[in-house]
């Protein structure tokens, strides 16, 4: 029964779609469009759907298998970077496990005034002066991505456009309003443009590796390709349900991130990431 009850959970978020979009559709649809027979059995199948959705997320912690301890991967970044959002400071780190975020980190540039930075911008700019700033004016925006773990690539999204920051307690409203609807548009909406690895000597299970919110058109992979840990497969964008620049990185025990479960890990040679609030500073490459 428990093989069962996992698969069944992976399913849980589609499952949920699926009833939203049923019941949506029913309230919507016009009444001459659909008698009433049909009406009485797709508003049951979409409580019923939404329902099941529902019992097996409160049923995660008799459905799922422990988390396991942190698995050590490369950091995808150099430099000086701020962590927000990360597993040790609370988990699920980013308040749903949903897309395999449980354990995941952001990752925003935050060099020394002295530190030498791409042009144009050398600090990261102030929250609060602009509601919508251009993502240039963050020195993370084109700062290069590296590949966490040695492995062959399995997913890449490339096409998304890079949008202005959302930089200011209004324009963080419009991001949750935005966050609703990139949940119903799936992966590519929420993460942006993003490659996932197939990790090789990561663990003893299968475990992939997501970076996402990927500048586009820097996506330097395809699918198919293999890749070493430390190498450069992106640069540092403002894809997806970003509010800034910055890398969102995390460890999943499945290809696909709408079906998968977050999975610990740490940046070597760390025995755990920093907390929120801290930086993380790796030496360039």
């Amino acid at each position: 029964m428990r093989p069962t009850a996992r698969a069944l959970y992976r399913w849980r978020y589609p499952l949920m779609l699926f009833a939203c979009a049923l019941l949506l559709g029913l309230a919507f649809a016009p009444a001459s469009l659909v008698p009433r027979p049909a009406r009485t059995i797709i508003a049951f199948t979409g409580m019923a759907a939404l329902a099941l959705a529902l019992a097996i997320t409160a049923l995660r912690r008799f459905i799922t298998a422990p988390a396991g301890e942190a698995l050590s991967v490369t950091s995808p970044v150099a430099g000086r970077w701020l962590v927000l959002n990360g597993p040790s400071s609370a988990v699920p780190s980013h308040g749903v496990r949903l897309w395999g975020q449980a354990y995941a980190v952001d990752l925003v540039a935050d060099p020394l005034p002295s530190s030498p930075t791409p042009e144009p911008a050398a600090t990261r700019p102030e929250f609060g002066s602009t509601a919508f700033r251009d993502a240039k004016a963050y020195p993370a925006f084109g700062q290069p991505v590296y590949a966490m773990a040695s492995g062959e690539v399995v997913a890449v999204h490339r096409a998304r456009r890079d949008h202005r920051a959302r930089s200011s307690h209004l324009a963080l409203l419009w991001l949750m309003a935005e966050g609703f609807v990139r949940q119903l548009g799936g992966t590519r909406w929420l993460l942006g443009n993003y490659v996932t690895i197939r990790a090789e000597g990561v663990g003893d299970r299968s475990v992939y590796a997501t970076v996402a919110h990927l500048q586009h058109g820097s996506v330097l992979v395809r699918p198919g390709e293999r890749v070493a840990a430390g190498q450069r497969i992106a640069s540092c964008g403002n894809t997806g349900n970003s509010s800034e620049p910055h890398v969102h990185a995390q460890l999943q025990d499945h290809p696909r991130a709408m079906l998968a479960e977050g999975v610990p890990m740490t940046f070597a040679p760390l025995t755990a990431l920093p907390v929120n609030g801290e930086h993380l500073e790796v030496g360039a490459r």
